[in-house]
């Protein structure tokens, strides 16, 4: 999986995330405007509107963006548009950035809009919440707010008891980072924290919802994600007595077929879910690999894409915990 690739999934999960529980995204990381904003009278996500305005920024980036429409509770018909920038990565001109946003959905809509990030990189000392130019007397500085996820690292148990749904979410993200190199803790990890959604009571839709989440951001090798699936269809059979659609397997099955079912449909649904497999193997072999040894280089992905032995490629990932190079683990291929 490419840079692109995995930026998409990071922004796909995050985008879904805050639509689902935008309430709940507020009231847990910008209380003070969660207090103020009248949500009996609704709210709109603009996202066309947003996507023509970022087509025409001159920035030519894009993250994981919302606008929303939402209105206060202080009886006026006044509304307000609010940008969420959802930031994965350390970015030199993210204020700047911020700011043309800023500017060109005001100039859009001649409405007041309130600029909100979520800091979900792994540098501490990242925190822009401000752009300024200054010269010879003219002055303009634009500040917004800024939540940073690692500040959550230390609260987890706090994010554990709360009611609030997105706990879980911020949650899951921090359970990422922390097992990123440790495929075996991520496993253990991530089935505890599946197992959570079902200890809280949560509704069959939040469970599917918040699961597709976790699933989005804590990846494990196909032969792994298989044992996790197969234990969580037990455990709603066992424990819960209840199947929740088979949550975990349906979603599963849904993730390896959106990615291999492009070229597979002609030949037959077997057909193309060998090549989802397929696909799915090599992408998790980079990933792994990248997580272990660091930067893998482009002819080193090219030949992973290149193999279509799903056996091989399910070896090879096997052996990713227990070779000390990329290059024994390539031989296998």
């Amino acid at each position: 999986m490419n840079e692109i690739e995995k930026r998409d999934y990071f922004d796909e999960a995050w985008k879904e995330a805050i639509e689902k529980y935008f309430e709940s995204f507020l009231e847990l990381l910008f209380p003070q405007i969660y207090r103020d904003i009248d949500f009996k009278s609704g709210y709109q996500f603009l996202d066309k509107e947003l996507e023509k305005i970022l087509k025409e920024s001159l920035t030519g980036k894009r993250r994981a963006d919302k606008l929303v429409k939402v209105y206060l509770k202080n009886g006026e018909e006044k509304y307000i548009l609010i940008h969420i920038e959802v930031q994965g990565k350390e970015e030199r001109e993210f204020g700047k950035r911020m700011y043309t946003y800023n500017y060109r959905i005001h100039d859009r809509y001649d409405k007041e809009v309130v600029s909100l990030a979520v800091l979900a990189d792994t540098n501490k000392n990242f925190r822009p919440n401000i752009y300024k130019v200054e010269y010879w007397g003219f002055r303009l500085i634009f500040q917004f707010l800024v939540v940073k996820l690692l500040d959550y690292l230390g609260k987890e148990k706090e994010l554990e008891d709360s009611k609030n749904i997105f706990g879980i979410i911020v949650l899951a993200y921090l359970n990422s980072l922390k097992s990123k190199k440790n495929i075996e803790e991520r496993f253990l990890i991530k089935k505890d924290l599946i197992m959570r959604l079902y200890r809280k009571g949560f509704k069959r839709e939040d469970i599917i919802n918040l699961y597709r989440f976790i699933d989005w951001v804590m990846s494990l090798p196909k032969e792994m994600e298989n044992k996790l699936y197969e234990d969580i269809k037990k455990y709603e059979q066992e424990v819960i007595k209840m199947p929740y659609l088979s949550t975990a397997e349906r979603i599963g099955m849904e993730k390896g077929m959106e990615k291999g079912m492009e070229k597979g449909m002609e030949k037959g649904m077997e057909k193309g879910m060998e090549k989802g497999m397929i696909r799915k193997g090599q992408e998790d072999l980079i990933i792994l690999l990248e997580e272990k040894f660091g930067n893998v280089e482009e002819k080193e992905k090219e030949k992973i894409r290149n193999c279509q032995n799903l056996e091989k490629l399910n070896y090879a990932l096997r052996k990713v915990l227990s070779l000390d190079s990329k290059e024994k683990i390539l031989e296998l291929l």
